[in-house]
């Protein structure tokens, strides 16, 4: 069976795949759209991301953590902020510290927010 664009362009769509990855599962598949996405339900979408694809991915939420602000308040003012990624990075990797400073912030009366700006 010959393979068009539109079969491509419904793969990619409805899978998220680039072209390469769109056509070669068509391929795989003989031209078959239904079996094409049938395969995808069952061999994980993942396994036909790119690394490509991924990194950009990765790049973009990096991105908007680094946008985004974590930033201590108090009744007289801001404390201080911090980007986003640096928050969740130091929770996770001391989480004894963070479950302590939010217990300090509650204590002392100050508010935590998340700054989307």
């Amino acid at each position: 069976m010959q393979i068009t664009l539109e079969q491509v362009e419904i793969l990619k769509e409805k899978a998220g795949l680039s072209y390469k990855e769109a056509l070669e599962l068509l391929e795989k598949t003989g031209g078959d759209l239904l079996k094409a996405l049938a395969s995808l339900d069952e061999d994980g979408k993942d396994s036909f991301v790119s690394d490509d694809n991924k990194e950009k991915i990765w790049r973009k939420v990096m991105k908007k953590g680094k946008e985004m602000k974590i930033k201590v308040n108090r009744p007289g003012g801001t404390i201080f902020r911090v980007p986003l990624v640096l928050g969740v990075i130091g929770a996770v990797a001391f989480p004894r510290v963070a479950s302590w400073s939010m217990l300090a912030l509650l204590l002392t009366r100050c508010s935590l927010e998340i700054d989307f700006h």
